[in-house]
């Protein structure tokens, strides 16, 4: 079942992880969007969907189940549900790059009241924030993910400034590589 609808094939899915595998990464969190635009990737259809990539797959990369949560009206009720896959105390969550959800920051909150600490993927795209913002964000104990497209102008603009800019401000914590036509993203964290 693909959970993500831009999402690789299983089977060039599998051959990504053996590539990546042989480049010397052993472990791998496959994170699919759970969002109100995915309305049937619930908790229990991911990890049935996961279980059987697994089953029908063989690969040598250490496979793990996480999922990345639009901060959208359909994320509050999966929280107070305690309904996520979070990575131990970590929620890898994603705002709309267009326009701010008027309870963003009352999530932000409620994440971090719930012993959550956020993950936000390629905050540079939030095309309505500015720095103030964006170290606001770092404050509040949010942690952020930058997407490397977005150094290079694939993201437009604006994630372009604000990504080179957090960079060199030592703002992000992991770093991903993604791009909208494939939707592969992967994840490392950031060495200091």
């Amino acid at each position: 079942y693909n959970t993500d609808s831009w999402s690789l094939p299983e089977e060039k899915a599998v051959s990504l992880l053996n590539y990546l595998k042989t480049r010397g990464i052993e472990q791998i969190y496959c994170i699919p969007p759970v969002r109100l635009e995915n309305p049937n990737n619930s908790t229990d259809l991911l990890q049935n969907a996961f279980l059987s990539f697994l089953k029908r797959f063989s690969t040598d990369c250490k496979l793990k189940l996480s999922a990345r949560y639009r901060l959208d009206d359909g994320f509050l009720p999966l929280l107070k549900r305690k309904d996520l896959l979070a990575i131990g105390k970590y929620l890898i969550i994603d705002v709309s790059p267009l326009k701010e959800h008027k309870q963003t920051w009352n999530m932000l909150d409620e994440t971090i009241c719930a012993s959550y600490t956020p993950i936000l993927l390629q905050p540079e795209r939030a095309t309505y924030w500015t720095k103030e913002e964006f170290i606001r964000l770092r404050e509040v104990g949010v942690q952020l993910m930058l997407n490397t497209y977005s150094l290079f102008g694939y993201n437009g603009d604006n994630a372009l400034m604000y990504s080179r800019w957090m960079l060199s401000e030592g703002m992000y914590d992991y770093i991903c590589s993604g791009i909208e036509i494939l939707k592969s993203c992967g994840i490392a964290r950031i060495l200091r």
